[in-house]
């Protein structure tokens, strides 16, 4: 399912459902890395008042150091946003999201369970996860690839493509309404 997303947010989604279920974990988000950044793409619980993107001192190390960080809990002081998206959380994990030895994001999650199970639960977050980095390049190449051909290279605007596309679906959508459609 996660080869055949074609959005970022769908693929991480289906990533953070089939970690946490599989793993017999509480709750998770995985964050994708923009220009400094981190943009919440998935999370298992709804969060409201939550700014989607913001900095984590946490992911910025584990991605860094190419490495997944086990940790206790969160320090809301050194880490507000991440505590933000996963309050009281205990027995983390954050696993970083590697496409082509770059950074891409990565995955957080609160585990629990044995002290003794964490080692066989680390390697199975991370083979998950080289997966879904790569599921995940995969993706935003394609969103990029479709938004490069529906606009123009030099003005950024939409081209004729993009006008077909938006005017048969406008027009479908009228028909199916009873609407008129008007074209100027």
């Amino acid at each position: 399912r996660v080869e055949r997303a074609a959005r970022p947010a769908a693929v991480a989604q289906l990533l953070l459902d089939a970690v946490v279920s599989t793993y017999g974990l509480r709750r998770g988000v995985v964050l994708a890395a923009q220009d400094g950044q981190l943009e919440l793409l998935a999370t298992s619980e709804q969060h409201r008042d939550v700014p989607r993107s913001g900095v984590s001192p946490t992911a910025d190390l584990a991605q860094a150091e190419r490495t997944t960080r086990l940790m206790g809990a969160l320090d809301p002081v050194e880490d507000p946003w991440l505590c933000e998206l996963l309050p009281g959380a205990t027995s983390v994990l954050v696993v970083p999201l590697l496409g082509d030895a770059r950074p891409l994001g990565v995955l957080v999650v609160e585990g629990g369970g044995r002290p003794s199970a964490q080692r066989r639960l680390v390697s199975g977050l991370e083979r998950s996860a080289a997966y879904g980095a790569l599921a995940l390049r995969n993706a935003a190449l394609m969103e990029s690839v479709q938004r490069l051909a529906a606009t123009d290279g030099l003005t950024g605007i939409a081209n004729r493509r993009a006008f077909e596309g938006t005017l048969e679906r406008e027009l479908a959508r009228a028909t199916r309404a009873a609407e008129y459609v008007s074209l100027v």
